[in-house]
């Protein structure tokens, strides 16, 4: 029984779509697999960039944590820096649940990798909003640097 046109393209592109998923789901997995604790590359490079971040937050946080009225621009800067600690504190977390975890490294790095894929989009969300405040961080410190230049 031959299939109509439009069903032939959509049963193709499903073909596809599986094909692309199994193939980049292998490919998370042997690296998971290879990889020195159990996580992706860029797994491991993005907790090294938030860590760095934080603390570089904690250097703005620490020395402003007894609110002053003297200044109350920092005010801002504490409550910024404090959000973007524990946004990428939240990151953090997300990422280190999706390491590979147990005995049989074949079987869970495969879970791992699924894991990763399946919460890719809550992972860009959470890191988007940790660039966000990186963002107004960096623009608070231009800001700031520019009125002391006057």
């Amino acid at each position: 029984m031959p299939l109509d046109p439009l069903s032939a393209l959509g049963l193709a592109s499903n073909v596809l779509q599986f094909i692309d998923f199994t193939s980049k789901l292998f490919s998370l997995a042997s690296e998971v697999y290879h990889s020195a604790n159990g996580a992706s590359k860029e797994t491991e490079e993005l907790e090294v960039i938030i860590k760095h971040l934080q603390s570089l937050c904690e250097g703005v946080w620490q020395p402003l944590k007894d609110p002053g009225e003297k200044y109350p621009q920092d005010n801002g800067l504490r409550e910024l820096s404090r959000k973007c600690f524990e946004a990428g504190d939240e990151l953090l977390q997300a990422l280190q649940s999706l390491q590979m975890k147990g005995t049989s490294k074949r079987w869970n790095s495969f879970c791992s990798a699924l894991t990763t894929i399946w919460k890719q989009k809550d992972i860009n969300k959470m890191r988007g909003r940790l660039e966000s405040l990186k963002s107004e961080l960096a623009f608070h410190f231009t800001m700031e640097k520019s009125s002391l230049e006057r």
